[in-house]
């Protein structure tokens, strides 16, 4: 008898559960994808250059220090310490759980192709500042480097994901649901 509230508040708010089985779905798909992406040598490391460069390219915009591209390994000219861009650097889950969230709007496709779009362009700026920062801070003798890996930038990553979802919703939603 005490399930019936619930079950009658359920169905009373079907968007709740719309919204929920259309993220399951979409999560699936994407993870499934970036999987495949990081199984195959190839995309993988396609990916991992482009992001060394371009943390490269930032890097020396920035710091105006160069920054040595040696596959997908980032070497300071003046120190022997290094970065490795790999998998978990590239930043494809967070973006395929961002997209997902995205995808289970219920706003009109293009709306939802123009969010995820400028999703990926933020994410991409937020990754490049990330791997960067890690890049200077490896640098150091004395560095904090498991620290800011490990806690502070996971922290950053989640909200700047919110952030994101939450600013492309009000940028191109509607007020329909």
């Amino acid at each position: 008898m005490t399930f019936l509230p619930i079950l009658r508040s359920q169905n009373e708010n079907p968007f709740t559960l719309n919204f929920f089985s259309r993220f399951l779905v979409f999560i699936v798909i994407f993870q499934v994808i970036v999987y495949c992406i990081h199984q195959s040598q190839l995309l993988s490391y396609a990916v991992q250059l482009a992001i060394s460069h371009s943390v490269a390219f930032f890097y020396s915009l920035v710091a105006d220090i160069t920054i040595i591209v040696d596959g997908n390994h980032l070497i300071h000219s003046d120190s022997p310490r290094f970065l490795i861009v790999d998998n978990e650097c590239t930043g494809l889950m967070l973006f395929a759980s961002v997209s997902a969230v995205i995808m289970s709007f219920k706003q009109p496709f293009t709306a939802r192709l123009k969010m995820v779009l400028l999703a990926a362009v933020l994410l991409y700026c937020e990754n490049m500042l990330r791997i960067a920062h890690l890049l200077f801070e490896v640098k150091k003798d004395n560095n904090q480097f498991e620290f800011y890996h490990l806690y502070v930038w996971q922290i950053i990553n989640f909200l700047t994901a919110l952030l994101v979802i939450t600013g492309v919703e009000r940028l191109f939603g509607t007020k329909e649901v």
